[in-house]
């Protein structure tokens, strides 16, 4: 703790330098008239350009990846050199086990409901941020810098003193509504700032023109400005649901065994020296996290597209 309120002074101080530095910049993207947007020419560098990309990529993504994959179906993970590696007994067990497919439901609830929830919360806190004239509107700004200033699992600890010192929010221990909302805060930092850029990118005049015509707070920010941010909405949608999926750090302390997640399973087959039954897991949530990141691509295209 006395750790974590060091860093927090650190941010602090960072934070407050942004908002100087940034008060008065101050950038329309989306206008009320029309507007020519062109891709940049770079010419033959374009290749150098993607082989480093490429390059980037197999070594951090791809080679890591691969060899998750070959884990997952050999006998001994990482021993090449046995006789018949390769097997299928681990796919089987795993799939077959009933505390897997309950993982699985609340890994799926929990991202969902964290990406969905958060993606409200940080677009209010944003738009309230942005264009209120709400007294103490900066020290709001201030606060949603806080989450990254504390480790996950002190962050975690403190909501489980906080849920089991309060009789009133006992219920919440063990439940993935507690999840839910740990992941929200955790992620707030990230999805408060990337709407704050999106919704400064919007023209103040296209919401002058709601109000003109009769339309107020509430139905400007629901038809002008959420449709014209949803692009950024997918992303930061897609940002949350891959790190509440993946997280393990800021929800082990809150979790029960009614809301074990694909994260804390692979967890336990880790430390049980069970790596086969792990890389199992680690294969299915990375497939889960493609589909999803492959869909909300094509959605945020889709959008982007008919606007």
């Amino acid at each position: 703790m006395a750790l974590s309120t060091f860093v927090l002074l650190v941010l602090l101080v960072i934070a407050v330098a942004y908002q100087r530095l940034s008060r008065h910049n101050e950038y329309a993207t989306i206008l009320g008239r029309g507007a020519s947007f062109r891709q940049l020419e770079i010419g033959w560098a374009r290749w150098l350009v993607s082989a480093a990309l490429l390059l980037v990529v197999a070594i951090s993504l791809l080679c890591p990846l691969l060899m998750l994959v070959c884990g997952s179906f050999m006998k001994l993970f990482g021993f090449f050199n046995i006789p018949a590696p390769y097997t299928l007994d681990h796919w089987r067990d795993v799939l077959a086990d009933t505390i897997f497919l309950g993982s699985l439901t609340n890994s799926l609830l929990l991202s969902v409901g964290a990406g969905l929830g958060g993606v409200l919360v940080y677009a209010i806190v944003a738009y309230l941020v942005v264009r209120s004239r709400l007294p103490g509107r900066g020290i709001v700004d201030l606060l949603a810098w806080l989450p990254w200033s504390i480790p996950g699992i002190l962050l975690g600890v403190s909501m489980l003193w906080l849920i089991l010192a309060s009789p009133m929010l006992s219920f919440f221990y063990g439940s993935l509504a507690s999840l839910i909302l740990i992941m929200i805060v955790a992620q707030m930092p990230i999805g408060v700032h990337m709407m704050k850029t999106s919704i400064r990118q919007i023209a103040v005049e296209l919401e002058h023109s709601s109000r003109v015509c009769g339309a107020g707070p509430m139905r400007t920010f629901f038809s002008i400005v959420l449709p014209l941010t949803r692009p950024m909405l997918v992303s930061i949608f897609v940002i949350v649901f891959i790190a509440a999926l993946r997280d393990i750090s800021t929800i082990i302390f809150l979790a029960g065994a009614k809301s074990q997640t694909l994260s804390l399973l692979m967890m336990q087959f880790a430390t049980s020296s069970n790596l086969e039954a792990g890389a199992v897991i680690g294969v299915i949530t990375t497939a889960i996290v493609v589909v999803v990141a492959l869909v909300a691509r094509r959605f945020g295209l889709q959008v982007t597209v008919q606007r």
